[in-house]
């Protein structure tokens, strides 16, 4: 199939000039490029900043076959190395041209173009990578996994991101290694272990090239690896021994770092860590409709910590706005817990097992049951002042009266009840409620919310932003001003949530 491609005359009174098809879709598409090669003379990042916030209203209208192998016709001279590999995918292996393109190419801006030491002209190094990044987005969107897959293997790594070394090109260079990962978990293959050791080799040169937008990016990404293999103590270990950036940092990254730190420390029982951090997660995601899909998983994931922790969400927790549907499961496995029915519990969990699979925390929803059986342990304690430990068996449904002592016991070591175990006659006594204020759980309640304040308001403190001493009048400064504020406040709108569920 060949690429539309037409030459149109113009009108007799001049109005009309149409010079190739697709030419209101290119055109859009170069405006965007023409931000972006501002970079290049200025060595300022918010060009490509402003570039990549036209990149969803560029995808939506104009990132078509079609108007992709226009513009490598035109952008691209003859000589260019770059030129027939991308013609390739885009067009899978036919062949197009548009008609005047060397004069069209002539028209464009110097800052398109640079001389490479054998004194070609190639396409500047802002444009390329912004270019493929928009294939990638094209193949993605068309569906091509295999030969997304492909194309970022055999041309985005090794010649331009292991080649071109521009403190300019990080926040692009953050994006496309979002979508070579993107690639290989639309074949399935999330869990590849050589992309890994090339993302591994990628974060030690961002760390030595201080670009900590693409090192904050590859250290999510490695982490995802790691979790989709299996592999939570290799997880672990790599996060002991890196260290996470924490300026120039968009905030949808830092969020989904903090999830996945979540997740490794609940799967390694460490909730009461787990839970900081998940806190913190939803408090850095932007609340927008961008972000339902991250809010809505680290809501599942905070709901089933509080509950392997011993606490039980408040209802207006499941009632907040755009969370009814999808904490439904997990409102149920609360009323179990909150019950203390095993029964019910097991039926709840073989209920919803494939939305739970899905979510990720089945593993965790299963630790539960201990909880269930603690909870109706707790329950009979206040009901009976001497039971016996058969008929805890038969009310909590256990296998063995051996199984109700051990749980029994448990409960007792964990401060869930205060009961004596007779074990040569099988029977517990419970001991009288003790005030719970003559124990150090409230001094604990309090210092543990009093942490909290204290780190969100240092957190907070640390990402203020304080105005300069001397005022400046020009009105060029005032804008650029206003330019560095809007870029610290909408840098997360790089995160391509639709894409990954912000995850």
């Amino acid at each position: 199939m060949t690429a539309d491609m037409m030459e149109v005359d113009t009108n007799g009174d001049g109005t009309l000039v149409t010079k190739y098809a697709e030419e209101n879709a290119v055109e859009s598409i170069l405006e965007t490029l023409k931000e972006i090669s501002r970079a290049t003379t200025s060595l300022d990042s918010r060009h490509v900043w402003r570039g990549l916030k036209d990149l969803s209203s560029i995808r939506k209208s104009s990132l078509n076959q079609a108007s992709l192998a226009a513009l490598v016709n035109i952008l691209y001279p003859d000589t260019s190395a770059f030129k027939d590999p991308l013609l390739k995918y885009i067009n899978d292996n036919h062949k197009s041209s548009v008609p005047n393109a060397e004069k069209l190419r002539s028209e464009y801006p110097a800052s398109f173009y640079k001389i490479t030491p054998q004194k070609t002209i190639e396409v500047s190094a802002e444009l390329n990578s912004f270019f493929h990044l928009l294939v990638q987005l094209y193949l993605l969107d068309s569906k091509k996994f295999t030969e997304l897959v492909t194309f970022n293997t055999k041309i985005v790594i090794p010649t331009i991101l292991d080649i071109y070394n521009y403190r300019s090109l990080d926040l692009i260079n953050a994006k496309l290694w979002f979508y070579i990962i993107m690639g290989y978990e639309s074949v399935e293959d999330i869990a590849n272990t050589e992309i890994r050791s090339t993302m591994i080799k990628s974060l030690k040169t961002a760390s030595l090239k201080h670009d900590n937008e693409t090192k904050a990016m590859l250290i999510n990404l490695i982490l995802r690896n790691f979790l989709a293999d299996g592999d939570v103590n290799s997880a672990d270990d790599f996060v002991r021994k890196v260290e996470f950036p924490t300026t120039n940092v968009s905030n949808p990254l830092e969020a989904r770092y903090y999830f996945y730190l979540s997740k490794i420390n609940a799967i390694q029982l460490d909730y009461t860590t787990a839970s900081d951090f998940v806190i913190t997660a939803i408090r850095k995601a932007p609340h927008n409709a961008n972000s339902l899909g991250f809010l809505q998983q680290a809501h599942k994931l905070q709901c089933v910590i509080q509950l392997l922790m011993g606490d039980i969400p408040e209802l207006s927790f499941f009632h907040q706005k755009d969370m009814q549907q999808s904490l439904y499961p997990y409102y149920h496995l609360t009323n179990t817990v909150k019950l203390g029915d095993l029964k019910k519990f097991s039926y709840i969990i073989s209920r919803f097992k494939t939305q739970l699979i899905h979510d990720n925390n089945y593993q965790l929803c299963v630790r539960l049951r201990s909880n269930v059986i603690k909870t109706g342990i707790r329950m009979i304690s206040l009901t009976y002042k001497k039971i016996s430990l058969k008929d805890i068996c038969l009310k909590l449904r256990l296998d063995s009266e051996q199984a109700a002592e051990y749980m029994v016991s448990r409960s007792i070591r964990d401060g869930v009840i205060e009961a004596n175990i007779n074990h040569e006659k099988g029977y517990i006594e419970t001991s009288e409620l003790l005030n719970v204020y003559d124990s150090n759980n409230p001094q604990k309640t309090f210092d543990a919310r009093m942490q909290f304040v204290t780190q969100l308001h240092d957190e907070s403190v640390m990402a203020m932003r304080y105005p300069e001493d001397n005022k400046k009048t020009k009105s060029t400064s005032q804008n650029n001003d206003a330019d560095s504020a809007d870029y610290l406040d909408d840098i997360s709108d790089f995160s391509d949530i639709d894409d990954l569920g912000f995850l």
